[in-house]
């Protein structure tokens, strides 16, 4: 569906009429140009991809401003080679504001494209791009009244840390692994779990209970087990963290 690409001049038209639309889309949006840092301030487009370049190397991102070098890309629809968004992604954070509540990126989605799940898949492919560059941990920051943005980290399997206050805005910290983590031994770790709630029982005259057991483990590392109960009507419900007619455990991986 999409694809991203270092900031070109191919694009340069697309970025122009990208930006005019944040301009009037945006307008009362202090944050308007997330991921595109400095595009409301350039004469045009080809100004700005040129300081997108200037960017990308420790040895020249000086001149562009900053001390810590950042790739842009441009997300480009397949199917008509149109652009719509635009996604950073800062090589290191090192940096006061960045490692507190900057993150390693920021994005923004065209107005007009708005509502078509772009976000989540220009974020899903930003992480591909941070892997290749050895970044094994991503930090993606949202403000703590931005739903969608906040929708969009955990669906990319960001895990909440905690919030910072950020010039009078609470802003919400959290971490995507970039590298999958090796299964190793968690299924013997799962299965020992389920093992110890499979306790089958009569609950009353047409009731079992924890003749199954089942563990999974939560995107924070959590492991929860639970048990199913069984019916005379052949109805069986699974029940876990809570309920009268089951046992439950948590515990921490």
């Amino acid at each position: 569906m999409l694809l991203l690409v270092e900031a070109n001049e191919k694009y340069t038209d697309e970025l122009e009429q990208f930006k005019n639309e944040v301009l009037i889309y945006d307008k009362d949006n202090d944050n308007q140009f997330a991921g595109c840092m400095g595009l409301g301030n350039c004469k045009d487009a080809k100004e700005w991809i040129e300081i997108c370049n200037l960017r990308k190397n420790a040895e020249t991102c000086e001149k562009a401003g900053t001390n810590v070098p950042s790739t842009t890309y441009f997300a480009i629809r397949k199917d008509d080679d149109r652009l719509v968004g635009v996604i950073d992604l800062r090589h290191h954070i090192n940096h006061p504001v960045l490692g507190t509540w900057g993150g390693h990126c920021g994005y923004s989605v065209r107005p007009s494209e708005r509502g078509n799940g772009y976000a989540k898949e220009m974020l899903r492919l930003n992480i591909q791009n941070a892997r290749e560059m050895g970044i094994e941990k991503l930090l993606v920051t949202c403000e703590e009244t931005n739903t969608a943005s906040e929708k969009t980290i955990l669906a990319n399997g960001g895990v909440f840390e905690k919030t910072v206050e950020a010039d009078g805005s609470i802003m919400k910290r959290y971490w995507i692994d970039t590298v999958p983590k090796p299964m190793n031994n968690k299924w013997d770790e799962l299965y020992e779990a389920a093992k110890q709630v499979l306790k089958p029982r009569d609950i009353s005259k047409f009731i079992e209970a924890g003749g199954v057991a089942a563990a999974v483990e939560s995107a924070s590392g959590k492991i929860y087990v639970g048990v199913c109960v069984d019916t005379a009507c052949t109805l069986g419900i699974t029940k876990s963290k809570a309920g009268d007619t089951c046992e439950t455990a948590e515990r921490r991986h």
